[in-house]
């Protein structure tokens, strides 16, 4: 999976360019202006009713992190990210605390974007990572 990260963006920056998901987009956006000035935003600062207007068009989850700590680095705090093949960028999302954006083209046809965004109940350390994947054929 073709994958970005960015060291600094804003809704216009470095990974939302990559994104080709209007929704995708809509939802990064909502992320950066939650964060204000701070890394990252908490899951309480995301507003329920764009959730709930991106489930139109997004499959979301969120993935706890809290276990991180009882972990080592080579393991996984949340089998959901194994089972969903994304065990390398929920660590790296985890140790950077910032987006990250992949997609997907299949020979088949059709293509997945993916936007992991973390989330901190205390503005530093990740504590739960929203993901958005849209499916296209």
């Amino acid at each position: 999976m073709e994958q970005v990260q960015a060291d600094s963006f804003s809704a216009s920056g470095a990974v939302a360019e990559h994104i080709a998901s209007p929704a995708l987009q809509g939802l990064l956006a909502h992320w950066v202006a939650c964060r204000g000035k701070r890394a990252m935003p908490a899951r309480d600062d995301l507003a329920e009713e764009t959730l709930s207007e991106a489930l139109h068009d997004l499959v979301l989850f969120e993935l706890s992190c809290a276990c991180q700590d009882e972990t080592h680095d080579d393991d996984v705090p949340a089998a959901a990210a194994l089972v969903s093949g994304m065990a390398a960028s929920y660590h790296e999302v985890i140790r950077r605390g910032r987006p990250m954006y992949g997609r997907r083209h299949y020979a088949r046809g059709g293509e997945v974007e993916r936007l992991l965004l973390p989330l901190s109940r205390n503005g530093s350390s990740v504590d739960t990572i929203l993901v958005g994947v849209q499916r296209r054929q």
